[in-house]
């Protein structure tokens, strides 16, 4: 054999062992399979789960961020005259504990505004269903009881 087939041979090995090396480094990287399909799968689900669980980084809140409360309002002293009175109402007004136009409107609207599920609103629900359950069973002792003599 002559010096140049030497060398094209070579250099053909040569590369031949660069991409098996480069083939090897490769399927090391990616992920290391052991042949098992149910230990991959679990080796990954386990990875999933991780990144699932990691924790976020936290909120940090700024004076940006919140907004400065408003001051409260003064109450008016003086309801009469801050505003007109309605004919027929004045009498009403002025009479202890009647209530004002004004402040029955504004309970309804508090009543409305509340939270469904509220604990206030649950308590309530609660109070009329123990209040129906109590009659409920009074009704139910007097129909138990034996009336008078019928004959």
């Amino acid at each position: 054999m002559r010096k140049s087939d030497w060398v094209k041979m070579a250099a053909v090995v040569a590369g031949l062992c660069l991409a098996a090396l480069g083939s090897y480094a490769q399927q090391q990287s990616s992920s290391q399979q052991t042949g098992d399909p149910v230990a991959d799968a679990a080796k990954k689900a386990r990875e999933e789960k991780e990144k699932k669980t990691a924790q976020k980084p936290k909120k940090v809140y700024t004076d940006d961020d919140v907004r400065p409360a408003a001051p409260d309002k003064p109450a008016v002293q003086n309801a009469t005259a801050a505003t007109p009175a309605t004919a027929g109402t004045e009498g009403v007004a002025n009479t202890p504990g009647a209530q004002k136009p004004e402040d029955a409107k504004t309970k309804e609207n508090a009543e409305e505004k509340e939270d469904p599920n509220s604990e206030k609103a649950w308590r309530k629900r609660f109070g009329e269903q123990h209040t129906k359950i109590a009659k409920a069973e009074k009704e139910h002792e007097r129909a138990k009881q034996p009336r008078g003599n019928q004959r």
